[in-house]
């Protein structure tokens, strides 16, 4: 395979993932933000592109419900 197909195969690899953790991300980003907590909420939207880097998409499907869940009990309080 040439260079030139092999770094436009990477960066197409890497906008999807960024793309994919990104959009997941943006689920317990918004969440946070709604319930005043902006910081967890960009924490979060950095850990499911984190999750998205190591894994894929199936990591940071489960992050994302672990941030909503947390984000809710700490609303509770």
């Amino acid at each position: 395979m040439e260079s030139s197909y092999m770094i436009g195969y990477i960066i197409g690899v890497i906008i999807g993932i960024l793309l994919a953790g990104g959009l997941v991300g943006l689920i317990p980003f918004f969440m946070a933000k709604k319930r005043g907590f902006k910081t967890m909420g960009v924490v979060c939207l950095i850990l499911c592109i984190v999750a998205a880097f190591i894994k894929g998409f199936f990591a940071s499907v489960p992050v994302c419900l672990i941030c909503v869940v947390v984000i809710l009990i700490r609303s509770k309080m």
